[in-house]
Parts: structure tokens; C-alpha cells; sequence
């Protein structure tokens, strides 16, 4: 799949801030996730939810859409 070169740089600058956010976060907190896949950048900002599944204790992202979105087309976006 061809992507769009300015969305690449749009989705690329969005997960830099959000990894920078999430830093901070994670330090006011004292909360440390571990994640060992690509992560999702959606096309646009939208409303996100995570729960915490009871039997394995993972950290789940939801959102409206997420089970047709391709986890693939984000590989090294966080690069």
C-alpha cells in the first residue's frame, strides 16, 4: 500500500508527541506500559478508551473502527 507522504510526516510527528506526552504521564503516575507492536496512528484524532482485560491484565486501546484498522500500514512510524 502507497501512503500519502504528508500523512506519513502528519502521523510520524503525531506519535513523537504522543510518546512525549506519554512519558510524562507515565513519570506523574508512576505507570510504565510495555508494547510489542507497531502502534496504532489513526488517519485522524478521535476518542480513545483503554481497558484492562481481568484474565491476561493487557492494556487494551478501543475506538470506533478499530476492527477493520490495519496495525500493519503504522510499522516505523515511531522511529
Amino acid at each position: 500500500m502507497k501512503w500519502n507522504i504528508k500523512l506519513q510526516k502528519d502521523k510520524r510527528k503525531r506519535c513523537q508527541a504522543f510518546i512525549k506526552a506519554l512519558e510524562k504521564l507515565s513519570s506523574k503516575y508512576g505507570v510504565a506500559i510495555d508494547s510489542f507492536g507497531a502502534p496504532y496512528v489513526l488517519e485522524n484524532p478521535q476518542r480513545i478508551t483503554y481497558e484492562v482485560d481481568d484474565d491476561t491484565e493487557s492494556l487494551e486501546s478501543l475506538w470506533e473502527g478499530k476492527e477493520g484498522y490495519d496495525s500493519f500500514a503504522n510499522k516505523n512510524l515511531a522511529k
